[in-house]
């Protein structure tokens, strides 16, 4: 599900799990893993996410988890804000290069990152959690205000707008645009720059312009897993994921 490849003192994660790189219980355990170990790594100075050609993350693997009780959604869903807890408050460069389509949870990968480069060309990317039947988790909330300013997050979050690469660059969502091909190498370039700066203060500084949205994030954290929890199995919700799920699988 995972590829590692090293470039230096950079280390590229791939998400290889044809054909969206769709997030399963599996697939966000194992990001969080490897996270975890790059952060030991001595040898790695920085870490990069990407995704196929075409495609970063086509967000959860609805088809996967339709049918899962209870117990294991709560499980997911504790997994998959720790994940982003963890990404947000990483203690080394974090960078992410999109590579093509990245709607709901391949954006909020991507927005818990400290820098992005997308690709140019018909792809798109934006939180479209309430057009599919979700609420927008306080945390991921946070995240995403922060980034567009409070307005626009809300009116792009309660329609469920998807953007071009274009306009995700306009609006702040993403930080440069490349052509299709060149984002891996162009967000390498992009690292390398940020890390000749002194790397003990870089993190500190970041980790402390974060801190009110850090604390919420603890403090949200309990409250998000279950309201997901509920949601998710609410019967307006179940009647169009069934929906999507039939469509995905014709």
């Amino acid at each position: 599900m995972l590829d590692l490849s090293k470039q230096n003192n950079i280390t590229v994660i791939r998400l290889n799990r044809p054909k969206v790189n769709a997030l399963n219980r599996e697939m966000v355990v194992q990001l969080s893993n490897t996270l975890n170990s790059l952060k030991e790594d001595r040898e790695t100075e920085g870490v990069i996410l990407t995704g196929l050609p075409g495609i970063f993350s086509g967000g959860l693997d609805v088809i996967d988890l339709y049918d899962r009780d209870r117990d294991f959604m709560t499980g997911f869903w504790q997994d998959f804000i720790i994940l982003l807890y963890q990404l947000f408050t990483y203690p080394k460069l974090l960078f992410t290069a999109i590579t093509g389509h990245s709607p709901a949870g391949g954006t909020v990968l991507a927005i818990m990152t400290d820098y992005r480069v997308m690709a140019e060309g018909d792809f798109s990317i934006g939180l479209n959690e309430v057009a599919v039947g979700l609420i927008l988790p306080n945390s991921i909330g946070q995240v995403y205000q922060y980034l567009l300013g409070n307005r626009r997050a809300e009116m792009l979050a309660l329609t469920g707008t998807l953007v071009s690469p274009a306009e995700a660059h306009r609006i702040g969502l993403v930080d440069e645009l490349s052509k299709p091909g060149d984002e891996l190498k162009q967000t390498l370039c992009r690292m390398n720059s940020w890390l000749e700066l002194p790397r003990q203060q870089q993190i500190a500084t970041k980790l402390q312009l974060r801190k009110q949205i850090i604390d919420q994030f603890i403090s949200f954290q309990r409250g998000d897993v279950a309201k997901m929890v509920e949601t998710w199995f609410e019967p307006s919700f179940q009647r169009v994921m069934g929906k999507l799920v039939k469509k995905l699988q014709e």
